[in-house]
């Protein structure tokens, strides 16, 4: 052992109480929604609360023939604070958050933090391109 390097007692407890934290800290955190497909239309719906959320995506051109396809991808409120009812804010709207041609063989990646409210959601998909998208507490 060099002399920079320190060696740390290994105690079951302590072990036990991190592994403890780390269920702890998964168990709280809200699952993101995750969806993918070669579809034109909606994806599944998904329930949020209210805050920041990172939505993430991704499309490409890899379906035969890879000759180029559309992708466009929206939002859509389904049902918005229903359950507390509560109206969303005076002119909340939601972005289209894209809307492209790819090439042959093209592919489009985005990334946005939305401040949203509660409520139910899912996104419409326009286009022929592979597509996934990713949707996280922020």
């Amino acid at each position: 052992m060099r002399s920079n390097e320190r060696r740390w007692p290994r105690s079951p407890r302590v072990a036990a109480l991190l592994a403890a934290v780390a269920a702890i800290g998964a168990a709280c955190a809200p699952e993101p929604f995750i969806g993918e497909g070669t579809s034109f239309g909606p994806s599944e719906s998904f329930n949020l609360e209210t805050g920041t959320h990172a939505i993430s995506w991704t499309a490409r051109d890899g379906q035969a023939p890879a000759d180029g396809c559309l992708f466009g991808l929206l939002l859509d409120p389904e049902d918005l604070g229903a359950a507390e009812g509560v109206e969303p804010p005076p002119g909340f709207e939601i972005p289209k958050l894209a809307y492209q041609v790819l090439d042959d063989g093209g592919s489009l990646s985005g990334l946005t933090a939305l401040e949203l409210p509660a409520g139910r959601y899912r996104f419409l998909i326009e286009g022929s391109c592979w597509w996934s998208v990713r949707v996280d507490r922020h």
